[in-house]
């Protein structure tokens, strides 16, 4: 029986509740082309974004962030 892969969708739904400890050790235990490895990395980048964009704020130039 061949088991079909699940909707990127529901595997974000599947790793929501996970910490980001859990979700590192998917993202380094998986192939770099498994969409559960990119659903974890996406959740990753979706929860500091905002975090990682206000430090690069303090840091970087307001000429050079416009370019």
């Amino acid at each position: 029986m061949r088991v079909l892969p699940a909707p990127a969708g529901r595997i974000l739904q599947d790793l929501d509740g996970l910490d980001d400890r859990e979700l590192l050790g998917i993202v380094g235990s998986l192939r770099r082309s498994s969409e559960r490895r990119a659903a974890a990395c996406e959740l990753l980048v979706g929860r500091y974004r905002n975090m990682v964009w206000s430090c690069v704020q303090l840091w970087v130039p307001k000429t050079y962030a416009t370019r």
